[in-house]
């Protein structure tokens, strides 16, 4: 009797074991596919990245520098920092003295 217990107790933790080995595997796979993501996005990060690194430091030389449109009377309320043409829903950040 005691040899069928040991027995049947053998066969549940085999059993269980290989319900927890299938368990580890799927979830080792699992975390295969996420590593394999991880790398692809990096790829992209990477060249998001240098895009950025070329391209903002000229924007912002572009738009430091920018030629400013003269003043004929088409922009209202002088008081603000926000001038707002008449005849478009256009605005434009005063960045010079006003005048």
């Amino acid at each position: 009797m005691l040899q069928h217990q040991s027995s049947k107790a053998s066969e549940y933790y085999a059993k269980e074991s290989r319900k927890s080995a299938a368990r580890m595997e799927k979830m080792t796979l699992t975390m295969q596919d996420l590593a394999v993501k991880t790398t692809q996005e990096t790829v992209s990060m990477r060249v998001i990245t240098t895009v950025t690194l070329f391209f903002l430091p000229a924007t912002f030389i572009a738009v430091s520098h920018r030629s400013t449109v003269p003043d004929n009377g088409a922009l209202t309320d002088d008081t603000s920092d926000f001038h707002e043409h008449k005849h478009s829903k256009v605005r434009e950040w005063r960045t010079g003295p006003a005048n």
